[in-house]
């Protein structure tokens, strides 16, 4: 099971070196529900569309070859 990390600062720093990564972003009705993983931690944020850490989010998952998850069944833990 991952664990969960409260900052989003401090999962970039923790997860520097991991080699298995992932991400997934679903946009709601009030912005994106963002899910990060790498190796065993897990970063989970609802954000608004104009917060500038969204796009810090996506802007590390892309310069740090993050895979995109489509989609997940609901009967598995994503992680």
């Amino acid at each position: 099971m991952p664990v969960q990390i409260a900052s989003w600062q401090d999962f970039k720093e923790l997860t520097e070196f991991c080699r298995v990564k992932l991400y997934r972003m679903d946009e709601t009705a009030a912005g994106y529900r963002v899910k990060v993983v790498a190796g065993r931690y897990l970063y989970e944020r609802e954000y608004p569309f104009d917060d500038p850490e969204l796009k810090d989010v996506a802007s590390w998952c892309g310069q740090n070859a993050y895979r995109a998850v489509r989609s997940v069944p609901e009967e598995v833990v994503f992680a």
